[in-house]
């Protein structure tokens, strides 16, 4: 999945994305979890729909990077036919709903964002300054055991490459009444 342990060089990535994103107005990067395995909670945002729609980039966390991707690249389809998602919007996805979140500036400093930031430092982008909002995925896509593992990126303190700690048996159970009771 990463073309640099393919063997492609960093400039070769770069120029690649850049490409696409000059075809298509953004790319997707799709970061893998801690652990290494694709359906392994990781993380996936946009690059490009700042410079090409004027728009936040886009950034989805916590479920297995393929979904993340193949959401983010429906949504950023949207925004490049005029779709705007804006803070506190909601997006229906089927029969469950997703809601559009904050990120907190501290996630522009980390490496949360690292490939926009090289693309920017190598002339790529011309966005000024780095925007992004969150699509914050029901909590529905997440089975009880694995539900915490979404970080609401609003939050200072909330990291993406941190693998959290499942909850023990009890809030699990807690949690699957909660949702029967909530489905019916």
């Amino acid at each position: 999945m990463c073309l640099i342990c393919d063997g492609f060089t960093l400039e070769e990535v770069l120029e690649r994305d850049a490409a696409t994103i000059a075809e298509g107005g953004f790319v997707v990067q799709m970061v893998q979890g801690s652990d290494g395995e694709v359906d392994a909670p990781g993380w996936a945002y946009t690059i490009g729909l700042l410079d090409s729609a004027g728009h936040p980039e886009l950034v989805a966390a916590g479920a297995d990077v393929k979904t993340s991707g193949r959401l983010l690249q429906a949504l950023a389809g949207s925004v490049m036919d005029g779709e705007r998602f804006e803070i506190g919007d909601t997006i229906r996805l089927g029969g469950d709903v997703a809601r559009v979140g904050a990120v907190h500036n501290v996630q522009f400093r980390l490496d949360t964002f690292n490939m926009w930031h090289n693309l920017k430092s190598a002339g790529f982008l011309q966005a000024e300054e780095l925007d992004a909002v969150q699509i914050v995925m029901p909590h529905g896509w997440f089975c009880a055991e694995h539900g915490d593992r979404q970080p609401l990126l609003s939050n200072a303190h909330a990291r993406v490459d941190v693998a959290s700690i499942p909850p023990n048996r009890a809030t699990r159970r807690a949690r699957e009444r909660s949702h029967r009771r909530n489905r019916s």
